[in-house]
């Protein structure tokens, strides 16, 4: 037709519907907004390694474990989980709900890029010298009652309902004493993934319900293992300390590149420079630390 554009659509041709990836509960999201899923998987997987969590878990299901009764730990198990992930879950709204009255100024974004990279840099330290100093771990004050918590619930095994109902009033209390340990990733994930999804929408409510699924998943793996072998799974100071300096670089690399550039995240490429800055800090610590012999393989540990 003359006067058309010969590069333009056909006359009457409707424009393709945008391609859309599914998310859980059936909501869906724009491909071009892939790298917000990206993100979502890969900052809950890290988040996922919490050794405040772990450490919590792995000491109640050693308990659970010497009733012999698989009924037991999966019933502990997926309260223990259900508790962790509605409190998680709560307060990562709630930051969402601060950080939308809040805006998203220069200087809440300075605040955000500032609180996750000291966080970071606490954690990098406990690599190093391990819970010396600040410590973004449980408080040894607390440790004593979180292990008569565990023992509460080793002794109403003989109830069920009493075994659900001690398995959550002890998960929610350490789902409480525990968020120091890593809330600066759910933090930096609203900042990154909130405008890819406006909250409230049925696509952030599938990103929310996949942080919360990828930041379960070591656990359901420790708790399925509990249950196939009925032995205990440990942690100890030595994953402990590895956990924190791969969480910490991690964290350190979001709160740069969010301070310097926030709109690297929107692309897959972005994505992956952050986690590869992560990776490469990560690695430099840890040969500075072998050379000068000090972290977990180095004479200059914490008895």
């Amino acid at each position: 037709m003359e006067g058309a554009d010969p590069d333009g659509p056909a006359s009457g041709t409707a424009p393709a519907p945008p391609q859309t990836l599914t998310l859980p509960f059936g909501s869906t999201l724009a491909l071009d907004s892939l790298p917000a899923v990206v993100m979502t998987v890969a900052i809950a997987f890290v988040d996922g390694f919490n050794p405040c969590s772990l450490w919590v878990l792995t000491l109640l299901l050693g308990l659970i474990v010497h009733t012999r009764s698989r009924r037991k730990i999966l019933l502990v198990g997926a309260v223990f989980l259900a508790v962790t992930a509605g409190i998680y879950g709560l307060f990562i709204l709630g930051m969402l709900n601060v950080f939308m009255i809040a805006g998203v100024s220069g200087p809440v974004r300075w605040i955000v890029a500032i609180l996750a990279i000291t966080m970071g840099l606490i954690n990098a330290k406990d690599y190093l010298f391990f819970k010396r100093g600040f410590s973004l771990t449980i408080p040894e004050r607390f440790k004593r009652p979180i292990a008569a918590g565990t023992r509460n619930v080793q002794s109403a095994t003989g109830s069920t309902s009493g075994l659900i109902a001690a398995t959550a009033l002890f998960a929610a209390a350490v789902a409480v004493v525990e968020l120091p340990c890593t809330a600066g990733f759910p933090v930096l994930w609203s900042q990154y993934v909130v405008a890819a999804a406006a909250p409230g929408t049925l696509p952030f409510w599938g990103l929310l319900l996949l942080y919360l699924f990828v930041y379960l998943l070591i656990e359901i793996v420790i708790i399925l293992v509990a249950l196939v072998t009925l032995g205990r799974v440990a942690f100890a100071e030595r994953e402990a300390r590895t956990v924190k300096l791969a969480g910490g670089a991690i964290m350190v690399s979001l709160g740069v590149h969010y301070l310097v550039n926030p709109e690297i995240a929107n692309s897959l490429i972005g994505v992956g420079r952050i986690f590869l800055a992560a990776m490469i800090g990560a690695v430099i610590l840890a040969a500075v630390a072998a050379l000068f012999r000090v972290g977990p393989t180095g004479g200059h540990r914490r008895s």
